[in-house]
């Protein structure tokens, strides 16, 4: 392996020779046959090769990028199921022998950057120019499946909507909040049973935050101790799970489950819906200039839907980006400012997809449209006046929090 342009060794210039060599050798391999290979499935026809291996060698032929083309290279014992196949097919020894040579290199790659071919694999796909978001969402994807098993649950569908709307004074925001565990389940006995915890820990002005939270509609008392819990009854699974309300020193609310059977006989579904007026300043000022709308995951989850209702004269020009920050290191509840070292390198996208409850239709949370338009006219709120913003992101990493961020507005 050559040493780069300034004598250092970095894997992104190794890799992007490496693989180049790799995929001219594969092509020169495909030249060599009489037959005409025009797509994928003519390579697995032609070298009666799996659809999965033809296709692969394919992608590593027709990618126009080195290091795209790197997250669909077979491994090392496939490689050589398809130089096999190519021989008794009558390719050229010479193009046999050249992609061997590159397969050589390949492993010494492999050796001197990464130890392991799959960690090989995680590295080159944070580099690749194009396919990044579906390596992300597979290793998110792979994550789940170990999370499932270590913390015993799993969860189908987070939700989180956020309603805006001005305050009656109209220098504040009043703000509506429902939360949604759709399908959470255990897939081990001995299983942590805290739902969810009750409260605010980001204000999207966390200093000037000052009002109290108020439950949307009458609630579900769960004992003599505690007021009605903040539940959206008719949107919980029937009967109502079990629940008891646990107080906790720093002034949140945890629900815990208390008869909870194992498996998808067991799965429940919890929604809660929280009202807090006043809650925070409309407008900018020195050092407070962002709205944050968090959303925390700690739960392994399938999918997260994180929405946003916003007023239409509260920020005409309403552009929320995604963000989302590492909660490992993340003791103190209250803790006011992220740190950008914990932000993780996540390319989300915030989407608007309409005016009112309708807007909010998703196959992952059917009853979403309905359970809004519920609290909006408790709240006697118009559907029609919001805006609505989705982000929708698949197996979210745990632990984090998924953070909609926007500008407050200019005061006039």
């Amino acid at each position: 392996m050559q040493r780069g342009p300034t004598g250092a060794e970095s894997l992104q210039h190794d890799a992007t020779e490496v693989i180049t060599s790799l995929r001219s050798a594969f092509s020169g391999v495909l030249g060599s046959v009489p037959d005409r290979l025009s797509k994928a499935a003519d390579v697995a026809r032609v070298f009666e090769l799996s659809r999965k291996l033809g296709w692969q060698v394919w992608k590593v032929v027709s990618a126009t990028d080195p290091l795209t083309a790197s997250q669909h290279l077979p491994g090392a014992a496939a490689i050589e199921v398809f130089l096999d196949a190519a021989q008794k097919k009558g390719a050229s020894g010479d193009a046999i022998a050249r992609a061997r040579a590159a397969l050589g290199r390949l492993d010494a790659l492999v050796t001197t950057h990464a130890g392991d071919r799959s960690s090989l694999d995680m590295m080159l796909g944070a580099l690749a120019h194009e396919g990044r978001d579906q390596a992300d969402e597979h290793h998110r994807r792979t994550a789940f499946r170990g999370n499932s098993s270590i913390w015993g649950c799993q969860l189908r569908t987070r939700l989180v909507t956020h309603v805006l709307r001005p305050s009656s004074d109209g220098e504040r925001i009043d703000i509506a909040i429902v939360n949604g565990l759709f399908g959470l389940r255990r897939v081990r006995e001995d299983v942590r049973r805290t739902l969810l915890s009750m409260g605010v820990r980001d204000a999207l002005a966390a200093a000037d935050a000052k009002a109290a939270r108020q439950t949307i509609g009458p609630g579900v008392v769960l004992d003599s101790c505690h007021p009605p819990a903040p539940l959206l009854g008719a949107f919980c699974s029937q009967p109502i799970p079990k629940l008891r309300a646990i107080d906790h020193p720093d002034g949140y609310v945890a629900l815990e489950v208390t008869e909870w059977p194992l498996g998808e006989t067991g799965s429940i579904s919890v929604v809660t819906g929280e009202l807090f007026p006043a809650f925070a300043s409309r407008y900018r000022r020195a050092g407070d200039t962002h709205g944050n709308l968090v959303a925390h995951v700690n739960r392994p989850t399938e999918v997260l839907l994180h929405d946003v209702l916003v007023h239409e004269s509260l920020f005409p020009s309403f552009a929320p980006e995604a963000l989302v920050y590492s909660e490992l290191d993340r003791v103190a509840r209250t803790a006011r400012e992220r740190r950008e070292e914990d932000r993780l390198p996540l390319a989300l996208s915030v989407e608007r997809v309409g005016r009112g409850v309708e807007a909010l239709g998703s196959t992952d949370v059917p009853q979403a449209p309905e359970m809004i338009a519920s609290v909006l006219a408790q709240l006697g709120w118009p559907s029609e006046q919001f805006q609505a913003h989705r982000l929708r992101v698949g197996y979210p990493v745990l632990p984090s929090a998924v953070i909609l961020r926007f500008e407050l507005a200019e005061r006039e």
